[in-house]
């Protein structure tokens, strides 16, 4: 394995048990406080990255040939990605928008996207023949099953983004509380990082191209991965170390 490939595989790694470490935290802490926000968040990580990527993985899709593929572990798989990308997006609907009725249709619209995604997938494989590749059979929509989970990064990572901005302002006046602020950025950051990774994820399965032959995607998917490892624990799970830095900081630049 060339270096390069080395550092993808290890930050990948890195942010997928990162995030299966926090769905797994946040389930603990919804079982005391009984907290909606912290149940959708944790369901949805532990669905899509604890059970759907290795179940997708197992099933043989886009790598064996369709009489090979298990179909009915990946149909079964489909309900975990279903049922993650729409608590995380139902996360940002309840947390940023809870009152706005196009949060709420949005909300369903990528969830029933996931769903119809995950249906044509089965259905392309079940109709095609035993001998073709699993990968162009399905491809269409196993593309675009990424598109909502594309949408839904994007809609959360700029929602925190303009949440750090108004509690910001709400501290600068001594309503708030900087590291509310922080992590707000973080979450941001975290998100939009995720469009990143998933814009080039979209591009090179349309164009039938993997990552390791992409020098730029390697880069792109490495660093992503890293910065959202970070992120995603310093925002759920921050270490007291860094709690402390970011009210000294806070308190030095007078904000």
């Amino acid at each position: 394995m060339a270096g390069s490939q080395l550092i993808l595989v290890l930050t990948s790694a890195a942010f997928f048990l990162s995030a299966a470490g926090v769905g797994i935290r946040l389930l603990m802490l919804a079982r005391r406080t009984r907290g909606l926000p912290e149940r959708l968040m944790g369901v949805g990580l532990t669905c899509v990255i604890t059970l759907y990527i290795p179940i997708m993985a197992y099933s043989g899709i886009g790598r064996l040939a369709v009489s090979e593929v298990k179909v009915g572990v990946l149909a079964f798989g489909s309900i975990f990605i279903w049922l993650g990308v729409t608590c995380l997006v139902a996360f940002t609907w309840k947390v940023f928008r809870p009152d706005e009725d196009w949060a709420l249709a949005l909300t369903v619209l990528l969830g029933s996207g996931v769903a119809a995604a995950c249906g044509g997938m089965v259905a392309s494989l079940l109709s095609s023949p035993g001998e073709a590749r699993s990968f162009e059979v399905a491809q269409l929509w196993t593309g675009l099953l990424r598109v909502p989970m594309l949408i839904s990064v994007g809609w959360t990572g700029l929602e925190g983004l303009h949440q750090y901005r108004l509690a910001r302002r709400r501290y600068a006046l001594g309503l708030g509380d900087p590291v509310v602020a922080n992590r707000f950025l973080l979450w941001g950051v975290v998100g939009l990082v995720q469009v990143v990774i998933t814009s080039v994820s979209v591009v090179l399965h349309f164009r039938g191209a993997g990552m390791m032959g992409s020098p730029v995607a390697l880069f792109i998917m490495a660093v992503g991965g890293l910065v959202g490892a970070v992120f995603l624990i310093l925002t759920f799970l921050p270490p007291k170390a860094y709690v402390s830095f970011v009210r000294r900081r806070a308190a030095a630049e007078g904000i």
